[in-house]
């Protein structure tokens, strides 16, 4: 119930010598305006009655309540109608990992406070959790009542009171150039070769390779059209619902144009044994890890201390290493489809050609006026 307007007047006493306050209240902007009267011996109780009502009503205390499992219900189906079955899967598996366990089976929804929330985000740093996961969780509790407000089902959100964590910021591992070429070297099925080498040499993601067809590569021009993503057995449009062109160079034209001579034939460029789209998962387990381990590259990874090596990190390594030839970070930007410059920047701005010089010779510009040894002029006191 969301009050937006409310207020209480005095009606004085009534016949038997009683005082009355009335309390009036719209539940929602629009709504029919609602009255209810308090009759109490003093002017104080009589107010304070109307007072605690209210209260109550700001507190989604009275009326009917929705359980927060019906909530969570209404908020589902809204989404399907907007995100990928992939990104719906990903919100399934936190409300039930994390969340259904603390809030799963209270009924009343509105009676969830900003302390609940705060003893959930306690709750799963004691369990070690995250700070990501703890903020996707938050996230995810966030949206859940922002609907609650916006349908008139609860009065306020109670993660807005809570502190939201920072989440760590993952290390950019850029493989060497005798890393990559292992990697290459080991992979012994010329699908998963040219799959890995692509993700090296062209950035795009891993759903955008496994929706990739020979249709979306032009020879001629040297360009790659992400139009489709794959993933969680969807076809969708890529991240940001907008396509765009990544160019690619002639050693990885000739590569690719071997690979089609000797693949399938099929309209998808690495499709899984039966022509359809390969799963990524199956992916990972039976060709990705494999190949890390018989490089060597895994063992050097955590001899180093960096987290594990995943597939995504192909397209860092991309991007790092165009950026370290002298790319600018606009270029990268657009290849890589980041829909915001400054994510591109945030990642990757330290890896540009001559980052350091640059700053150096700024600081220059900032020192070169400067007298160090200079002593203050003495001014002669009469």
């Amino acid at each position: 119930m969301l009050i937006t307007s409310d207020y209480i007047t005095c009606k004085g006493k009534n016949r038997r010598g009683n005082w009355c306050h009335r309390l009036r209240w719209r539940p929602y902007e629009g709504a029919k305006l609602k009255e209810k009267n308090f009759t109490e011996p003093t002017k104080k109780s009589s107010k304070n009655a109307a007072r605690d009502y209210l209260d109550k009503l700001r507190k989604g205390k009275l009326g009917d309540s929705i359980s927060f499992e019906a909530l969570v219900d209404g908020w589902r189906d809204e989404r399907k109608n907007t995100c990928k079955k992939s990104t719906c899967a990903e919100y399934d598996r936190f409300l039930r990992v994390y969340i259904a366990p603390y809030f799963g089976d209270r009924k009343n929804a509105a009676s969830i406070s900003p302390s609940d929330i705060q003893d959930f985000n306690q709750r799963m740093i004691a369990d070690k959790r995250p700070p990501g996961v703890r903020r996707q969780a938050l996230t995810i509790l966030s949206g859940i009542f922002n609907y609650g407000v916006r349908l008139h089902l609860l009065v306020m959100n109670p993660t807005t009171a809570v502190k939201m964590p920072k989440a760590k910021e993952r290390d950019v591992y850029v493989l060497t150039t005798q890393q990559r070429q292992a990697l290459i070297a080991v992979t012994h099925d010329p699908k998963y070769k040219m799959l890995f080498a692509l993700a090296m040499f062209t950035g795009l993601r891993q759903g955008e390779l496994l929706g990739l067809r020979w249709t979306s590569i032009d020879f001629e021009r040297g360009t790659i059209s992400v139009r489709e993503h794959f993933s969680s057995g969807e076809v969708s449009e890529p991240k940001g619902r907008k396509s765009r062109e990544v160019p690619f160079d002639d050693r990885t034209a000739d590569w690719l144009l071997n690979w089609r001579a000797n693949s399938s034939g099929g309209g998808l460029v690495f499709p899984a044994s039966n022509g359809k789209h390969m799963d990524a998962k199956n992916m990972c387990n039976r060709e990705w890890r494999p190949v890390l381990i018989r490089s060597g590259i895994k063992d050097e990874i955590v001899t180093a201390g960096h987290p594990p090596f995943r597939f995504h990190d192909l397209r860092h390594v991309y991007a790092s290493v165009l950026l370290g030839k002298g790319a600018s970070l606009h270029d990268v930007q657009r290849a890589m489809g980041h829909a915001s410059y400054r994510t591109t920047e945030k990642n990757y701005a330290h890896l540009e050609q001559g980052y350091f010089d640059k700053l150096r010779e700024r600081t220059g510009d900032l020192t070169a006026d400067i007298d160090f040894d200079m002593r203050p002029a003495v001014q002669a006191v009469n």
